[in-house]
């Protein structure tokens, strides 16, 4: 009988929002300040919250102007146990909110152990109900022109976790923080060769691969580990993309394989991958970026997938 109750006590549980479980959330006070960190490739935002093993970075991360970045949270309060992570993210007050279900989160570790988190999407507003994207993919999400105002109103960002305590992590004004990123991102696509404030230039939807992409990029070369205890090895891939859809450039960052892979897979992708061009706001072919990550899992035998 008591078997019975618990069942179905934890079906309740299950079926109610992850606010009706956990009503109360673990807040986390700023322990640092926010530090822009400029990469070839990206721009990233972090600061640190909280304190001993409540202690949590936050990391924004973009590559253009015109898109929301990813987050990655890294720390002991995101640590979950079992296959499956269902989450959502809500920015306060005001902003947008994003639910993600299943193993659309990404989970890992640093190097030295602790938890991450990512998500490739931050909610900092809604889309718009007006807004169509030009294809149907999940990046398309991202391509939003971002409200200023609304985004300065915003000072914190919750967390819901399935089956754990929410986080309520207090940014204080995104105004600055959010305005640097920004102008970093600028930058950055100003590195390579467009300009993000000419509307002939800049892409409005960026390129798209034709037949989608996940015949040639399961046919990658695979990696070898750089040490046996190595199991996975994660590429974030760089394409830059002509006018006729063709790949012009290659820039890949990745981490515990063996020197020759970065070359080897650049040439494989700039002789396979075919897409379709990049438009501008005239609707015209400019040259864009195209970016994936892609994860390979070197667990009985070695796979790649987008």
């Amino acid at each position: 009988m008591k078997q019975s109750a618990r069942f179905a006590l934890c079906l309740l549980l299950a079926d109610l929002p992850i606010s009706t479980a956990f009503a109360t959330p673990l807040v986390l006070e700023p322990s640092s300040d926010w530090t822009l960190q400029v990469q070839e490739d990206n721009c990233q935002l972090l600061r640190k919250f909280g304190q001993g093993q409540d202690e949590l970075t936050v990391q924004f991360d973009t590559r253009s102007p015109a898109e929301s970045p990813s987050l990655m949270l890294i720390g002991e309060p995101v640590s979950f146990r079992g296959e499956k992570t269902s989450l959502k993210l809500s920015m306060l007050p005001g902003g947008g909110s994003y639910s993600w279900v299943d193993n659309s989160v990404t989970r890992g570790s640093t190097l030295d152990g602790k938890p991450t988190l990512l998500v490739s999407y931050v909610p900092f507003v809604d889309k718009p109900d007006s807004t169509k994207p030009k294809y149907a993919d999940f990046h398309a999400r991202r391509r939003l022109v971002l409200m200023p105002a609304r985004i300065a109103a915003i000072d914190s960002m919750l967390v819901e976790p399935a089956l754990k305590p929410p986080l309520l992590l207090k940014l204080g004004s995104m105004a600055e923080p959010y305005a640097s990123l920004r102008r970093c991102g600028m930058n950055v696509v100003r590195s390579w060769g467009i300009e993000p404030t000419d509307t002939a230039q800049m892409p409005e939807t960026y390129p798209s691969p034709r037949r989608g992409a996940d015949s040639w990029i399961a046919a990658l070369p695979l990696p070898r580990a750089t040490s046996q205890r190595s199991d996975r090895a994660e590429a974030r891939v760089r394409l830059m993309v002509d006018e006729q859809g063709r790949p012009y450039d290659c820039k890949i960052n990745v981490t515990m394989v063996k020197a020759g892979f970065v070359d080897e897979t650049c040439q494989y992708l700039m002789h396979n991958a075919k897409f379709d061009p990049a438009l501008n706001a005239a609707q015209k072919p400019v040259k864009g970026w195209w970016t994936t990550v892609i994860r390979f899992q070197m667990r009985n035998g070695t796979t790649a997938s987008p």
